[in-house]
């Protein structure tokens, strides 16, 4: 047995809302508690607002009280839409609504011709960002991690773009991955920002990703103070690595694992920074060398001032000794026992530590 009409109009429906897509408006509302005698929700339209439903403004019905949503699929994107929906009793009642709106349909935006190549510590992201209706789009970066997809921190061109050909993001993949060297992808998440559509997800190919920082360069044994003022330094590093000293590069980025820097050394104390740097201006932890020059300075026994005792100085004294040589400018480098002549004692010290692992003399008396 069919309920009676009441008499009364039904209930308006309560938080009618709308949201936009593509090609698509999505109207929502709040469950409704329908009379005994409802028989239907009415959908209405129209491309201005309207005060008040009228039957050339009806798209649609819909019989079921528990229904709280409806997809008007036959709209034109970038056309505004107004509408109410109304629910209508046995008699042909219905509350009088007013319009919702305006909405407008929107086309997804696109991405086309999307790359990314590394430059130095950054990554360049280059997309053309096209859109139907010429709408801005909200564009988001991600990179794959290897497991999912994660958004970058350090990123310029995130947020609202405008449609355009060349557009570039610009990724600090160092921040993100600070110990990455392998293959890579990244990832544009962009939607329409005036109305919400499915956002689109294009991934660019696989690159070459490199943020691993060279190993520190290490250096050879040199002495902690000198009287060579032109004095050579040597070590190793990193193949296909550079090497910078005090901030500037001395060695070009190249194959070998072996280096060697040369400079004039300034009086008193000299600090020396040395940094390994990839192709990609990625940088190594510091060595140092901390050397001090001072022109007097002598290694007692090294009569010809290279600063290595060798059969060189040996002879060299064994002639100033025994044969009438020419003792070196400073005097005190061949008296290895501070008495003021050259003797076979001082031959004796000087041969025992070159040949036979003496002690190193010390009884020079400084300059």
């Amino acid at each position: 047995m069919n309920p009676l009409p009441d008499g009364n109009p039904p209930l308006s429906v309560s938080n009618l809302r709308g949201t936009a897509g593509d090609g698509q408006i999505l109207l929502e509302w709040n469950p409704y508690s329908p009379p005994a005698d409802f028989k239907r929700f009415k959908i209405y339209r129209s491309t201005t607002s309207f005060g008040s439903q009228s039957l050339d403004k009806l798209i649609a019905t819909v019989s079921s009280s528990a229904t709280v949503s409806f997809v008007d699929n036959t709209i034109v994107n970038g056309l505004n839409y107004f509408y109410a929906v109304a629910p209508e009793d046995l008699s042909g009642s219905e509350p009088s609504v007013s319009s919702l709106g305006a909405f407008k349909g929107n086309s997804r935006p696109t991405i086309a011709n999307l790359s990314a190549t590394q430059n130095g510590p950054d990554v360049n992201i280059v997309y053309d960002l096209a859109d139907t209706e010429n709408n801005p789009t909200f564009v988001i970066f991600n990179y794959w991690n290897g497991t999912i997809w994660q958004e970058m921190a350090t990123i310029s061109g995130r947020g609202v773009q405008s449609p355009g050909q060349n557009k570039v993001g610009l990724w600090n993949a160092k921040t993100d991955l600070p110990n990455f060297d392998g293959q890579m992808k990244i990832r544009i998440d962009a939607w329409n920002t005036d109305y919400y559509s499915d956002s689109i997800h294009p991934e660019s190919g696989f690159f070459n990703l490199d943020t691993k920082n060279p190993s520190t360069p290490t250096v050879n044994s040199y002495p902690a103070k000198t009287a060579i003022y032109n004095r050579a330094f040597a070590g190793a590093k990193e193949t296909s690595s550079s090497l910078n000293v005090n901030g500037e590069a001395v060695v070009p980025v190249n194959g070998s694992t072996t280096w060697v820097y040369q400079s004039n050394l300034s009086n008193g104390a000299n600090l020396f920074v040395l940094k390994s740097l990839d192709a990609m201006n990625n940088e190594s932890l510091p060595a140092q060398i901390n050397i001090t020059y001072d022109p007097n300075y002598f290694i007692c026994g090294d009569l010809d001032g290279n600063e290595v005792i060798n059969v060189i100085d040996v002879s060299m004294l064994i002639d100033v000794a025994f044969r009438n040589g020419i003792p070196p400018a400073n005097f005190n480098r061949g008296d290895l026992n501070g008495d003021g002549v050259y003797d076979i004692f001082d031959v004796s010290l000087l041969i025992n530590h070159a040949f036979r692992g003496a002690p190193a003399p010390t009884g020079c008396l400084s300059s």
